[in-house]
């Protein structure tokens, strides 16, 4: 019987450079190369059932990354986890690994939302600023949440997924575009802190059972 994995990983340092679809396959090599029992789908072009939850922009640090992985039997946890660090490259790394039950969606289905952090390149933005900005948007363009720290780390959640998608830089242009705050496109790096799923009418990390 195939067993489903959810398995949390980071993607930081030089590994933000890595395309998606690159990506896709770099992770599917280092399957392989641990000798995990992929399982794969059928037809005349079999595949490995792996998926990612959400495809990180390129040039985006991702420090709470979500896939998953499906094997024709059973491998404890933390044994697949060490497999996979010891084949994966600098700046990738699984953080955690867990059973998919059969009632949960797999994570590219259940993403609703998901956390960033922009650092703006020799810029400041006020609470003040932050509160008129979002005063003047019209609902259906409102992140989740929207605050300031230290001055330039702009910290948001906004919806993503299947259903809904606000891209975090077009927030921060906006708000510095409305705000005549100077926007460097370039200079503002990002991170992507945590993906969210629905529970009990509430937002919880996917990773949460």
């Amino acid at each position: 019987m195939d067993e489903r994995y959810l398995l949390r990983y980071e993607k930081i340092s030089d590994a933000r450079y890595i395309g998606h679809i690159d990506f896709i396959r770099m992770f599917q090599r280092a399957v392989r190369r641990a000798g995990l029992p992929a399982a794969s789908t059928g037809g005349y072009n079999p595949r490995m059932k792996f998926t990612v939850a959400l495809a990180l922009p390129l040039g985006y640090a991702g420090y709470s990354e979500y896939a998953e992985l499906v094997t024709t039997r059973r491998v404890p946890c933390g044994e697949v986890a060490d497999l996979l660090n010891s084949n994966l490259p600098a700046g990738v790394r699984i953080t955690g690994a867990r059973f998919l039950n059969e009632k949960e969606k797999g994570p590219a289905s259940s993403v609703r939302a998901a956390a960033y952090e922009a650092v703006l390149n020799d810029a400041c933005v006020s609470t003040e600023q932050i509160e008129n900005y979002l005063n003047g948007l019209p609902e259906e363009e409102r992140p989740i949440s929207l605050e300031v720290a230290n001055g330039n780390k702009i910290i948001m959640t906004v919806a993503q997924g299947i259903v809904k998608n606000i891209k975090p830089s077009m927030v921060v242009s906006s708000l510095c575009d409305r705000t005549r705050i100077r926007y460097d496109p370039i200079g503002t790096t990002y991170s992507r802190l945590e993906l969210y799923k629905t529970g009990d009418g509430a937002l919880t990390p996917m990773f949460d059972g």
